[in-house]
C-alpha cells in the first residue's frame, strides 16, 4: 500500500490549524482509498512548550525565539505570560479548558503512532526516511519561519520519499528582503526536490519568485474550503448544546465575534443589546458569552447559529462562510511588499467577496459604512454568492488531485480507487 505522510501544524491550539489538517487528510482518504494517509505527529520543541499545561513552561517558551526577536521583545512577552498565567483572573482556567477541548478531537486525525518533538531537522529527516512514498508539506504557514527554527522539516531538503509535494503551503508574513542569501539558497535547493509545489496565496508566489525559485507554482485553496460540512452534523448538535449551556437563548438572534476587543466594542456599539454577542477562541469583554470549551469540530459548525460573524482570523472567516454566515473580516496584518496581498485580502478577492474585507483602521474611520453593510447583510445574507465563491475556489484542488493520481499510478501501476 502506498504511504502518504503530511507535515503540517496539526497540534497548534488554533482552530484553523486543526481544521485544515483534518480536512486535507479526510479529502485524501476519500480520493485515494488505496493509500494509507497519515499526519506525521511532529512539532518543534517551542511549539510543544507553547501549549504546555505547565504555567512556567508556557510562560518562558517564547525564550526560544531570542535569536529572531531579541532580548527586549522576548522578556516583554515572557513577563506578560507570567502575569496572565499566575495573576489574570480566569486566564489559566480558560486556557486549560481550550487545550482540553482540542485534545478531545485529536483522535479524529489519522496521526502516526510515534510523536516526534525536535528542533533538529536532520534527526527528523532520518526518522522519516523511506517510510513514505509521498510526503506532503502543508497546508498553512509551514514556510514561514519568523518564530521557528531554520532550516526546518517543512522544507524537505533530503531524499526522504519518492515524491516531495506541497499543498497550499504559505510563507505568510515572510519578507524576501529579510532572508539571507544562505537561507535563500537552502530554500531553492529544497524546492528543487519537489515535484509539485502548491501554494495558497499571492504573497507566497511573490516570496518564492523573489528568491528566484524557477519551479512551476500552482494555486491551491485552503483545505477548509472543501470541508464536507454534511458529515459533521453531530458536531453541530454538540455545538448547539454548548451554546445553551452557556446561557444562549435561541429565541434571540446571535452574532459571533472571533477577534479583538476593538472589534467587539465596535459590534456592541452598532447593535447594543438587540443581538446576543458570542465570542469564540478568545474572551472578549464586549460579548455576552465566551465559548471556551468548543472542540475544533464543534467550532467548525457553531457559526451556523449566527446571523453574522466579525473576525480578524483567516480560518474563522472561512468557517463562518462555510456555514453560509456572512463574515466581515478586519485585517490586522501588514503587507511587506506593494505587490503582495495579505492572506485575508487574497482569500476574499478569490471568493469574489472583497466587499467583506476591511482594514483595521476602518474600525474607527468607517464605522457608518460598516454599520450599513452589516444591516444590509442581515436583510440579505448573500448565501448564494458565498456558496458560488466557495465552489469556484475549491476547484483549485484539482491540479493537486491530478498530480497525486499520476504519482500513485507511477508507483503502483494501478488505477486510482476513489471512495464515494
Amino acid at each position: 500500500m502506498i504511504r502518504v505522510g503530511i507535515l503540517t501544524f496539526h497540534k497548534s491550539i488554533n482552530y484553523g490549524a486543526f481544521m485544515q489538517s483534518y480536512s486535507l487528510a479526510k479529502r485524501l482518504e476519500k480520493d485515494f482509498a488505496n493509500c494509507q494517509i497519515e499526519i506525521i505527529d511532529y512539532m518543534t520543541r517551542r511549539m510543544h512548550d507553547n501549549y504546555s499545561k505547565n504555567k512556567w513552561i508556557y510562560s518562558f517558551s517564547y525564550m526560544k525565539t531570542i535569536k529572531k526577536n531579541g532580548w527586549l521583545k522576548v522578556i516583554k512577552v515572557s513577563l506578560s505570560r507570567v502575569y496572565n498565567s499566575f495573576f489574570k483572573k480566569n486566564f489559566w482556567i480558560k486556557r486549560i479548558s481550550l487545550i482540553n477541548a482540542f485534545e478531545r478531537d485529536w483522535g479524529e486525525l489519522p496521526l502516526t503512532q510515534k510523536t516526534i518533538i525536535s528542533d533538529d531537522y536532520n534527526k527528523v529527516f532520518c526518522e522519516l526516511k523511506d517510510k513514505y512514498d509521498i510526503l506532503i508539506t502543508g497546508s498553512d504557514c509551514v514556510w514561514e519561519f519568523l518564530n521557528y527554527p531554520f532550516p526546518n522539516v517543512y522544507f524537505l531538503n533530503d531524499d526522504i520519499a519518492s515524491y516531495h509535494v506541497s499543498y497550499a503551503a504559505t510563507s505568510d508574513r515572510m519578507n524576501v528582503n529579510e532572508v539571507s542569501e544562505k537561507e535563500a539558497n537552502y530554500i531553492r535547493e529544497a524546492l528543487e526536490r519537489y515535484s509539485y509545489i502548491g501554494i495558497r496565496d499571492t504573497a507566497t508566489q511573490n516570496f518564492l519568485s523573489g528568491l528566484n525559485c524557477r519551479k512551476q507554482l500552482y494555486h491551491n485553496c485552503d483545505p477548509t474550503i472543501f470541508l464536507q460540512m454534511n458529515l459533521l452534523s453531530d458536531y453541530r448538535t454538540k455545538a448547539k448544546k454548548k451554546l445553551a449551556l452557556h446561557g444562549i437563548s435561541f429565541s434571540k438572534k446571535i452574532i459571533f465575534i472571533m477577534g479583538t476587543e476593538e472589534i467587539g466594542q465596535m459590534v456592541r456599539d452598532i447593535f447594543g443589546t438587540v443581538y446576543q454577542l458570542v465570542s469564540v477562541y478568545s474572551a472578549n469583554r464586549y460579548t455576552d458569552v465566551f465559548l471556551d470549551d468548543l472542540t475544533p469540530l464543534e467550532w467548525s459548525q457553531v457559526f451556523s447559529f449566527g446571523e453574522l460573524t466579525y473576525s480578524n482570523y483567516f480560518h474563522g472567516t472561512i468557517l463562518s462562510l462555510k456555514n453560509l454566515t456572512p463574515c466581515l473580516f478586519f485585517d490586522y496584518a501588514i503587507s511587506f511588499d506593494e505587490g503582495d496581498k495579505t492572506k485575508g485580502k487574497d482569500l476574499l478577492d478569490r471568493l469574489g467577496l472583497n466587499f467583506l474585507y476591511h482594514k483595521r483602521t476602518d474600525i474607527k474611520n468607517c464605522r457608518k459604512q460598516i454599520s450599513e453593510l452589516s444591516n444590509s447583510l442581515l436583510e440579505n445574507p448573500i448565501k448564494d454568492k458565498i456558496s458560488e465563491g466557495l465552489v469556484r475556489e475549491s476547484l483549485s484542488y484539482n491540479s493537486f488531485k491530478e498530480y497525486m493520481s499520476s504519482a500513485i499510478q507511477n508507483l503502483t501501476g494501478e488505477s486510482i480507487i476513489e471512495n464515494n
